[in-house]
């Protein structure tokens, strides 16, 4: 990843040394304190940049949905959602400041996808048979790629968000669970792009169908109905 890293941006950042800043604080962010970094680390970067090789040909700009799989996830941390938000545009503000080189087109598309990447969601996610083809869909069904993946890795998955949430009861965190899996059955589209769409819907669906009816059971034994 570093290598990728220093090929992307050696002509936005000339200096080697404040590349390896960065770097460095990529590494740092996604390792976390503690270990607390279980999902969003650097092995699941390496996961979505493999999709993202398989997709980079239909890319409108390449370089800029790159630096924002790298910049997206260097904040997160759901005990403070809000300000996670606030601190990942200011590293970006902070990035784009090193970035001298970069071409006003470039640093147009990245913020405009880091921005898309905090909502996590668009129009053509919410409107029935729509297709998207622009790069903030591409980025944002690499995020979703997860909810499709096989039996075994959806599992290992949902350890880790739930250690992720390890703050949280289980009551509460299976709660808001329920209501993010709904949202994702209640809106049309799951996948916004065709690639996307077509290799992975039916099993995302399966998986949080499956996720929610095994909630559901462990919250009615935790919470039997009166």
């Amino acid at each position: 990843m570093e290598n990728r890293w220093n090929q992307l941006t050696k002509e936005l950042i000339p200096s080697d040394s404040v590349r390896e800043k960065w770097w460095n604080q990529i590494c740092l962010a996604l390792t976390g304190k503690e270990g607390r970094r279980h999902y969003y680390n650097l092995e699941n970067l390496e996961k979505r940049f493999a999709l993202f090789d398989e997709i980079s040909h239909q890319l409108c700009n390449s370089q800029a949905v790159a630096l924002a799989m790298f910049l997206q996830h260097l904040h997160y941390d759901p005990r403070i959602p809000g300000i996670s938000e606030e601190l990942t545009l200011a590293t970006l503000a902070e990035f784009i400041a090193d970035a001298d080189q970069g071409t006003p087109k470039l640093i147009s598309d990245l913020k405009e996808l880091i921005e898309a990447t905090l909502i996590n969601s668009t129009p053509v996610h919410l409107t029935p048979n729509a297709v998207g083809t622009d790069d903030v869909h591409y980025i944002l069904d690499i995020e979703m790629a997860v909810l499709g993946s096989s039996r075994n890795e959806y599992a290992e998955t949902l350890v880790m968000m739930r250690d992720e949430y390890g703050f949280t009861s289980d009551s509460d965190y299976f709660e808001l669970r329920l209501k993010v899996l709904r949202y994702f059955l209640q809106i049309p589209n799951i996948y916004a792009t065709e690639y996307f769409r077509n290799r992975y819907n039916e099993k995302a669906r399966n998986n949080i169908m499956n996720e929610i009816s095994s909630i559901e059971n462990r919250l009615e034994t935790v919470c039997p109905s009166s």
